[in-house]
């Protein structure tokens, strides 16, 4: 098997206080048995700039070696420490004992947080405020954190409310530094299909309230409906480029390691990489030039294109300063800069009949130039203009089935 190693980092570990960068993240670590430069140097290679080991069981001197290997390589670490996840603050000695936990941890190099819970319940958000902010004060810039339901969890899972009221209650009694969450669209007759984008609708209006960044899992690993089609490279595309669109600032990959031979992810459970593993290397270097442009950008809104839309999203609306063919399936979102320049995500929506890609028109107003940041660079190309007038300038676009690109047009 041939892997090309295309490797590009957005930063060496950038400090995650503040505005925080982009992240390519890679969730559920190997085996402590496989904590080694070894394993850590394939997850570098495939351009990732984030790793953890939720899901396995390090003790202390695991996590340290990972911490020492991330640092080795330029990798930022999220340390997964079980103590830390059964810790309850109803314990007179609770504090105490975060404190040893941290200890651990306190001056290492490369740690850029510490993981304290995954879909939690509402019931559960008291007692992860609580953890959070001492965690926080034991680890200033540091993030903890918490990985959220999806919208279709049970009611009992929501505590009795709304999606959108979990998600307020989330922040009022938690206030995280980061939103992430998952949701896996396997197949759209599924709640976790037909709901995919109104779920991410709601996660981008809570971060943009809040000024807070938002993360996402992508799932690599085999559905458990058999009748689901399994991971490739143009579901995997559409779904994280979909990510951008929303203007999301993380993704986050469920899961590095393969827990079987027959579940299958990034790497096997020999240690060695999956026939995934090049598509997924390809596709975050891809992600790591567009986001040396998107992590500096804000989300105006997000629209669909079809003569059907998904679920809980917007049409494109007719009084934009861009608009594309109607029927045509696409996502886009609109963004702008600090300097007031703008520009939109465009994303292929039709990942399920991979048709063939076909000429896709689009028209700017109030603009005679219209350039893509390009993925394979990170850099700025102009458009040849397809058609212009006085009202409008037109380019042709080019998307294969789940594809994005990112233009600016002011």
């Amino acid at each position: 098997m041939k892997f090309l190693f295309l490797l590009f980092f957005i930063a060496a570990r950038p400090p995650f206080a503040g505005a925080a960068p982009f992240v390519i993240g890679a969730m559920g670590g190997p085996p402590a048995a496989f904590n080694t430069e070894e394993i850590w140097r394939v997850v570098q290679q495939g351009n990732f700039n984030l790793i953890t080991n939720t899901w396995q069981k390090y003790d202390a001197a695991s996590c340290q070696i990972m911490l020492t290997l991330g640092n080795q390589l330029g990798l930022n670490v999220i340390v997964h420490d079980e103590q830390l996840i059964k810790l309850n603050p109803s314990q007179p000695e609770w504090k105490h004992q975060l404190t040893a936990i941290v200890a651990n941890y306190k001056n290492q190099p490369g740690l850029v947080g510490l993981d304290i819970s995954d879909e939690p319940s509402a019931t559960d958000f008291s007692r992860l405020g609580k953890i959070l902010r001492q965690v926080q004060a034991e680890l200033p810039g540091k993030i903890p954190f918490i990985n959220l339901l999806p919208i279709v969890a049970s009611k009992e899972q929501l505590g009795g409310v709304s999606y959108e009221q979990y998600l307020e209650d989330y922040i009022a009694q938690v206030r995280p530094p980061v939103i992430s969450f998952d949701i896996y669209p396997e197949k759209l007759e599924l709640p976790a299909g037909y709901k995919f984008y109104e779920n991410l609708e709601m996660i981008r209006r809570l971060g943009l309230k809040y000024d807070i960044p938002v993360w996402a899992y992508v799932k690599d690993r085999p559905p458990k409906d058999p009748t689901a089609a399994p991971p490739d490279e143009t579901s995997l595309r559409w779904q994280i480029f979909t990510y951008l669109a929303y203007g999301y600032k993380g993704i986050l990959y469920f899961t590095l390691w393969s827990p079987s031979e027959k579940i299958k992810a990034i790497i096997g459970p020999d240690g060695k990489p999956t026939d995934l593993y090049p598509d997924i290397q390809k596709i975050n270097y891809d992600v790591g030039n567009l986001a040396k442009t998107l992590v500096n950008l804000t989300s105006d809104g997000v629209y669909q294109t079809g003569y059907e839309i998904p679920w809980g999203t917007q049409a494109l609306k007719d009084d934009l300063d861009f608009s594309l063919e109607p029927g045509t399936p696409m996502t886009v979102g609109s963004f702008h800069d600090s300097n007031g320049n703008r520009y939109i995500m465009i994303v292929n929506r039709d990942r399920w009949t991979k048709q063939s890609q076909a000429p896709i028109e689009l028209y700017f107003k109030n603009t005679d130039h219209v350039s893509e940041i390009s993925a394979s660079d990170g850099l700025e190309h102009a458009l040849p203009a397809t058609g212009i007038n006085s009202q409008y300038l037109q380019v042709t676009l080019q998307l294969k089935p789940g594809e994005g690109k990112l233009l600016r047009y002011r």
